[in-house]
């Protein structure tokens, strides 16, 4: 067996449990780590994992942090999904580990919420391909300031064969007024 299908391949790359090569300038798992010894049984460790094994149903709720950079989104919470829509809707409190030195939601996090919702929205219609960033834009409109409420939304406007398109827009609980949005490019073929 040298190459797997795009799904199991996704799942065994995003899981972790196969370790890549480079084969005629694309990566393929290396099948001599197939074995069953190396295929984990403990419970994923991050949302895209939770959402490969156990479908995006599963993240609704506390958002599953890592000990990575996505740690910063602690207070993340996932309301929803409309799987047919490919739509996600989030809330999260703008903490300490959020602010800026103004005291104000920090744009570098905005970006990160930006990230991860459209990789959730991504998810909700097909839970195997969270894909990689190939372009990242973001438009900051109004502030959000310490211990204030932020609703997000994102939508995956086009799942392709090759890239999917996600929009985001992060509002303000209290006035609904736009903080920012954001649209994300991600390559998942």
């Amino acid at each position: 067996m040298s190459t797997l299908s795009s799904r199991v391949f996704s799942k065994a790359l995003f899981n972790g449990s196969v370790p890549l090569r480079k084969n005629h300038k694309k990566l393929v798992p290396c099948t001599r780590f197939l074995g069953q010894q190396h295929l984990s049984t403990e419970r994923p460790q991050n949302f895209i994992q939770l959402a490969a094994a156990e479908g995006v149903d599963a993240l609704v709720g506390k958002y599953p942090t890592s000990t990575g950079f996505d740690r910063c989104l602690k207070s993340l919470k996932i309301e929803s999904f409309d799987k047919e829509k490919g739509k996600v809707v989030c809330s999260l409190t703008v903490d300490e580990s959020l602010r800026n030195a103004i005291g104000t939601l920090h744009g570098g996090a905005t970006c990160t919420i930006v990230d991860v919702a459209g990789t959730l929205a991504i998810l909700s219609k097909d839970n195997t391909r969270p894909g990689v960033s190939v372009d990242i834009n973001v438009s900051f409109l109004a502030t959000a300031k310490l211990d204030s409420k932020v609703i997000i939304h994102g939508s995956c406007l086009k799942l392709g064969n090759k890239l999917a398109y996600t929009e985001v827009v992060l509002s303000d609980a209290e006035t609904s007024n736009i903080i920012a949005t954001g649209r994300h490019t991600k390559y998942v073929g």
